[in-house]
């Protein structure tokens, strides 16, 4: 089980583009799998949107082996801080659970869709903001913060209760 949060602050995205909070694996560091990627937390552009996104690669190396998780609604690019999370069981595809600014998201899996298998397994970096070499079109534009990486599930009200903010912030479309 693994939870991922962050405080982020996303200036641009263009649809359908993927960005980096953070993410293990995929560097293109010698001596590592290119198609390494253990799990990360994205947010992928979506309808106008930052969608909140978890993905990772089975380790079976197959065709379809990248799963991919993306929440039903997102924030507007550049408009402030917006709190993310996702909390996920290897193995158990209906335990995602993902949270945008102090609310839970649904949404749903695409790619390869739901899986029971695990993630691949190795010792790359992990990095903050970036993959694939520090590729642009995967780099995340903007403000990162207080990034942090459970390997439990985080309680939903804990994570809840994180979004606090005092500044006038849009609010986040219901699910």
């Amino acid at each position: 089980t693994i939870t991922l949060e962050a405080w982020v602050n996303l200036y641009t995205l263009g649809e359908g583009n993927n960005v980096y909070v953070v993410g293990k694996g995929r560097t293109n560091n010698n001596g590592f799998a290119r198609e390494n990627q253990n799990y990360a937390l994205r947010l992928r552009g979506i309808g106008g949107t930052a969608r909140v996104s978890f993905l990772f690669r089975n380790g079976k190396k197959s065709d379809a082996d990248y799963h991919r998780w993306n929440s039903s609604v997102g924030f507007t690019p550049g408009t402030g801080w917006h709190h993310i999370a996702v909390s996920y069981t290897f193995g158990q595809p209906e335990s995602l659970q993902g949270d945008l600014d102090g609310k839970p998201v649904g949404g749903a899996w695409d790619m390869a869709g739901k899986t029971k298998d695990g993630p691949v397994v190795d010792n790359d970096e992990l990095w903050i903001g970036s993959a694939l070499g520090g590729s642009p079109g995967n780099t995340f534009t903007g403000l990162i913060d207080e990034v942090a990486i459970y390997r439990h599930a985080v309680a939903e009200k804990h994570i809840d209760d994180r979004y606090r903010i005092d500044a006038d912030q849009p609010a986040v479309p219901e699910a």
